[in-house]
């Protein structure tokens, strides 16, 4: 046969099967990546994409739970209160006997108008001609000082103070007292030991109940440094102090409690 002629058949048939090989490798080829692709990507996309913002959202509620058990769930906050009921129960014909500064006076009484819901017995201060009054809930007894009511007769360390029911309107001049001292104190140490918590009286006056923590109270002598003995408490006594002279000024106070925040 003539060389040309063969080299020229040989020639267009390798030129047949390269184009027949390049002819279906674009279709495999275009399925198999055009589907993986697809699928692969929107696959993955998506579980990833929703496995991830599932695990951070449970894990935020969890934590957010977590959190919310530990803050509210776990542990609740609540006051719970003693009762000291001596003071207002105190007979008046003692009570006349306190130590007071002139124009002072001081009595236990039953009006319902000057009491707090659930109490029937309450104190009445009454200040009257200067621009400060005292009560001390105390008299001499052989020349010694002597308790007339002792206010709290148990120890209260494990309590974080006192609460109590207080009503203060404007007196006959339409005036309030500045402030009301509440005098706490004992005979221990062989001298008058005694500590206080002032209470600044609001324009206007209040009706309400009154918080006197401890850990705020001080020393009735100088320097006057935060101090308190809550296990020594034998005695009471008041205190107001004013701008202006105190025209018949009328001071209701009852439901006198200890007071500490429990957890459970």
């Amino acid at each position: 046969m003539n060389k040309p002629l063969v080299r020229s058949l040989a020639a267009a048939a390798a030129l047949a099967l390269l184009l027949a090989g390049c002819g279906s490798s674009p279709d495999t080829s275009s399925g198999t990546e055009s589907g993986s692709t697809t699928t692969t990507t929107t696959t993955a996309s998506t579980t990833t994409t929703t496995s991830a913002d599932t695990t951070t959202t449970e894990d935020t509620t969890a934590t957010t739970t977590g959190s919310g058990g530990v803050i509210g769930g776990g542990e609740e906050e609540e006051d719970e209160y003693l009762p000291q009921t001596a003071l207002f129960a105190a007979d008046n014909g003692r009570l006349a006997d306190a130590e007071k500064t002139p124009g002072a006076s001081v009595e236990n009484h039953s009006d319902t108008a000057h009491l707090p819901e659930g109490a029937d017995q309450g104190m009445r201060l009454s200040f009257n001609g200067n621009n400060w009054g005292q009560v001390l809930l105390f008299h001499l007894e052989d020349g010694k000082e002597a308790t007339l009511v002792d206010p709290c007769p148990d120890p209260l360390s494990d309590y974080d103070g006192l609460r109590l029911w207080l009503e203060i309107k404007p007196d006959a001049g339409g005036g309030v007292p500045d402030e009301l001292i509440f005098i706490f104190g004992n005979w221990t140490y062989g001298y008058r030991d005694m500590f206080e918590y002032h209470y600044a009286v609001p324009d206007g006056g209040y009706t309400g109940y009154i918080e006197m923590p401890f850990s705020e109270m001080i020393n009735a002598y100088p320097p006057n440094d935060k101090y308190y003995n809550a296990d020594l408490i034998d005695f009471i006594g008041f205190k107001v102090v004013s701008g202006a002279t105190i025209q018949n000024a009328d001071i209701y106070m009852a439901d006198l409690s200890a007071y500490r925040e429990v957890f459970w």
